[in-house]
């Protein structure tokens, strides 16, 4: 499956896409998690709320500005990064 059809079943919210796409990216983000929180169970909580975080705003993202990956990646690090702060 291309991301752009993952894209599409994601914006119509078919539970499937999310997993899909934690499947094919979910090595990458945790990979940017595991980086800046060095506990295993905030990396994992920090993986939950990512997840819902893309579910809500996979709308936001635009092919246009780049691809997926780096945009999945950016919003694992800002999420991570919250985390750690507070």
């Amino acid at each position: 499956m291309k991301d752009s059809e993952l894209l599409k079943l994601l914006s119509r919210r078919d539970p499937s896409a999310l997993e899909e796409l934690m499947s094919r990216y979910g090595p990458l983000l945790r990979y940017v998690i595991r980086a800046i929180l060095p506990d295993p169970r905030d990396q994992e909580e920090c993986l939950s709320d990512l997840a819902v975080l893309i579910w809500e705003r996979i709308s936001s993202y635009d092919p246009e500005k780049g691809e997926l990956a780096p945009w999945l990646a950016a919003l694992a690090r800002n999420t991570a990064l919250n985390r750690a702060r507070s």
